[in-house]
C-alpha cells in the first residue's frame, strides 16, 4: 500500500509541475502578443497622423501634400 501512495504522490507532483510550466509559457506568449498588438496600433496611429498632416492645407497648419515639416510627436 505504501508504494501505491508514493507513486500517486509522485504522479500528482509531476502533473502539477507540467501544468505550471504550460501556464507560464502561455502567459509569456500572451504578453508578447499583447505587446506586438500595442506596437502595431501605435504605428497605425502614427501613419494616420502623418497622412492627416499630408492632406491638410498649409493655411491650416498642414503640409499641403508634402511631408516636409512633419515630425513625430514627442509622446511617441
Amino acid at each position: 500500500m505504501g508504494q501505491q501512495q508514493l507513486l500517486l504522490i509522485v504522479l500528482g507532483i509531476l502533473i502539477v509541475g507540467v501544468a505550471v510550466f504550460v501556464g507560464i509559457n502561455l502567459f509569456k506568449a500572451n504578453a508578447i502578443e499583447s505587446k506586438r498588438a500595442i506596437i502595431t496600433n501605435e504605428l497605425v496611429n502614427l501613419a494616420a497622423m502623418a497622412q492627416q498632416y499630408y492632406l491638410k492645407p498649409s493655411s491650416l497648419g498642414g503640409g499641403s501634400r508634402k511631408f516636409t515639416g512633419w515630425t513625430i510627436p514627442d509622446e511617441l
